[in-house]
């Protein structure tokens, strides 16, 4: 069994994540912190070098790189909804798990100036999540309302809503 979880920047995704993979003994996958590496370079710098379009499609290549995998969690970055092919993927291996939370939560847990967000420079923060989240909940197969909870809660939570 795989679980990805989506959600904007900000929502808890990587937290959750890790701490569902240590309780389960799934293997965690920060799509992000892995593109860091492939490229030896903070994310922001490879979103400012490559551009929104060629940095979705790397990051639709990560995601897609991992092939035939079985027991992981999955961390992509927020804007992998933007493209179809990573999405596709996903979805046939994984239950997707959408961590929502308020645009104002995301934002406060953010410093959106130093952070590489696909879509900043053209929208605001609001105008961005609004459009997200649409995609968020068009492709969750599980939606878990993290707003004001504890880890060990929304942890409770996802392992009871995906059954393990």
């Amino acid at each position: 069994m795989n679980l990805t979880f989506i959600g904007m920047s900000g929502a808890g995704k990587s937290t959750i994540g890790k701490a569902v993979a240590s309780q389960t003994g799934l293997r965690f996958y920060d799509v992000d912190r892995e593109m860091e590496q492939t490229y030896s370079k903070p994310l922001q710098e490879i979103l400012s070098e490559l551009g929104d379009t060629a940095f979705l499609e790397a990051q639709a290549s990560q995601v897609i790189g991992l092939g035939d995998i079985d027991d992981f969690v999955i961390s992509p970055g927020g804007s992998v909804v933007y493209t179809a092919a990573a999405m596709d993927f996903l979805k046939q291996c994984s239950t997707i798990v959408y961590i929502k939370v308020s645009v104002e939560t995301a934002k406060a847990r953010l410093d959106v100036t130093g952070r590489g967000i696909v879509g900043l420079k053209d929208k605001t923060f609001e105008a961005l999540f609004a459009e997200r989240e649409q995609l968020y909940e068009q492709y969750a197969d599980v939606v878990i309302d993290a707003e004001n909870k504890t880890v060990d809660t929304l942890v409770a939570e996802v392992l009871e809503k995906v059954g393990i």
